[in-house]
């Protein structure tokens, strides 16, 4: 398929994963586990019946390595398969990145595919980037080249605009021959609620500046577009969650819990409505209270817009994929482009007590158990 070399405004695609933010207004987290998951979303009884991911290979990117001790220490806690080599395989594309930047993003996605499909063969392929290409391209076309695997599972983004016309390019030619080839490829649609080319995730919080965007990397019309909600439960989490978890699996879940948007910044409703501020969302936004809430994060979405562009300034848009025909149902827009995303899932990273975890020992002091995990927020995770 070839490879592309990203523009000079962003050399990489961005992990999709967020730190947690908080608890619940009485102070309570509720962390999600693998058996919590399986509770709220009525996989139990799939479980029961034998639907676990037996005889099914989940191939997941990545262009940094991880150490099989989290995963064997993640399974281990929560009562799954161990990781050995029906379960787990590490597939090196060159050379080894070792532990790079992105090594959460990398538990994430490796412990969670096998926290749910628990008895699917995880491949995880690794690739160190390049000065002309990222080691998460790599890893995909090593999957697709290879014909690794049935599923194919990409929690990283970049804005369409970003990703210029050969970006674009790239990735709608890459996955539509994931498809010809029978690969069903799920990706992140992004952390940055509707404006998907800021990217404000460091120490000071910043408004959104670059427009309405989406994630090209999620939106071409032969991939599934997986999205992000919250849970609706700050008001009453004890209709949800029990106040121990169970010995054996560590899950505290009741069942299914209402999802809400996922949306952590000042134009929350539930600034007005739970926490005692305006309930006009422009009053929130320039409440100096409210400073740490300036945030572009939440669950992205939008319309396709920008496949063809020099890759920098937003005047330059033109284009975006138009709708395919597959894509109909309960309020989908009437506007002939892709809009994503196709699905959604708990994806918060805490903002009302409710977030992931995993086994990630050199971020939680040298060792995992249930009392010490690291916890996540993110479309990745969904």
């Amino acid at each position: 398929m070839g490879s592309y070399s990203k523009n000079s405004h962003s050399l990489t695609s961005n992990p999709l994963f967020t730190f947690p933010g908080g608890c619940d207004q009485d102070g309570n987290c509720y962390a999600v586990s693998p058996y919590d998951f399986a509770t709220i979303y009525n996989v139990l009884p799939l479980w029961n019946s034998g639907i676990d991911g037996t005889g099914e290979t989940i191939a997941v990117v990545g262009r940094s390595n991880i150490v099989l001790q989290d995963v064997t220490s993640f399974r281990s806690i929560f009562n799954l398969p161990p990781p050995d080599a029906s379960h787990l395989q590490i597939i090196l594309n060159g050379p080894d990145p070792g532990l790079a930047g992105d090594e959460s993003e990398a538990d994430i996605d490796v412990q969670w595919s096998g926290a749910v499909a628990k008895n699917a063969k995880i491949d995880f392929v690794v690739s160190e980037s390049t000065e002309t290409t990222d080691g998460v391209d790599l890893s995909a076309l090593y999957v697709i080249d290879n014909n690794l695997a049935p599923i194919l599972s990409e929690s990283f983004g970049q804005c369409e605009l970003f990703m210029g016309t050969a970006g674009n390019a790239f990735f709608q030619n890459l996955w539509q021959q994931a498809a010809a080839q029978g690969i069903s490829v799920f990706v992140s649609t992004g952390d940055n609620g509707s404006s998907g080319c800021d990217n404000n995730q460091g120490t000071v919080p910043q408004p959104a500046e670059d427009g309405l965007a989406i994630s090209g990397i999620a939106s071409t019309q032969f991939n599934v577009a997986v999205g992000g909600t919250d849970f609706n439960d700050i008001t009453n989490p004890l209709t949800f969650w029990n106040a121990t978890n169970d010995p054996t699996t560590g899950a505290s879940a009741k069942g299914y819990i209402p999802e809400t948007t996922w949306n952590n910044t000042c134009t929350n409703s539930l600034f007005g409505s739970v926490a005692g501020f305006s309930a006009n969302a422009e009053t929130n936004c320039n409440n100096s209270q409210l400073v740490d809430f300036v945030w572009t994060v939440g669950g992205s979405g939008g319309v396709s817009s920008c496949t063809t562009s020099n890759g920098n300034t937003p005047s330059s848009c033109t284009g975006g994929y138009s709708k395919p025909i597959w894509q109909t149902g309960a309020g989908v827009p009437s506007d002939g482009k892709r809009d994503i995303p196709d699905v959604s899932l708990f994806a918060s990273n805490g903002f009302v007590g409710n977030f992931y975890v995993i086994c990630e020992a050199d971020a939680t002091n040298g060792f995992c158990n249930i009392n010490n995990l690291a916890g996540f927020g993110g479309t990745s995770v969904a």
